[in-house]
């Protein structure tokens, strides 16, 4: 049988997208160089923005992430540079779309321990992208 892969792992990732403030121009007052919390669920661009990135910057295992939802945005102005860091969270699986999950090569990453998560964060630019792993919780 075909189905939708997922493993039921929560992961939390973490990207900077950078954009011009002609093209990422929002309201509100923010002291140049400092962080700004935004309400991500009053901005749904940055869970579509999320999974944008994500599908570009998959981890170089070959798993496939899906982004679940946004847990912080945050948002910084350089100059004329605006940075956005948007923490999410995610769900991998070892297989792709179509595969056949009760193959061994698609069964999800702890998958006899369902209850014991791992955490990853990645740092990712729109040039590169850099995974760290970290111990399990």
């Amino acid at each position: 049988m075909h189905v939708l892969c997922t493993a039921g792992i929560a992961f939390t990732a973490l990207f900077t997208l950078i954009g011009t403030t002609s093209v990422w121009q929002q309201t509100g007052k923010v002291l140049e160089g400092d962080w700004e919390v935004i309400d991500a669920t009053r901005h749904p661009l940055y869970l579509e923005i999320a999974r944008h990135e994500a599908l570009l910057f998959q981890a170089p295992s070959g798993f496939r992430i899906v982004v679940q939802r946004v847990i912080i945005a945050e948002k910084m102005i350089l100059g004329n540079v605006v940075k956005y860091r948007i923490t999410f969270s995610f769900i991998r699986s070892r297989c792709s779309v179509e595969e056949d999950y009760n193959e061994d090569k698609c069964r999800p990453e702890n998958d006899e321990h369902p209850e014991k998560m791992t955490t990853e964060r990645c740092q990712c630019e729109r040039s590169k992208v850099q995974w760290g792993h970290h111990d399990s919780i």
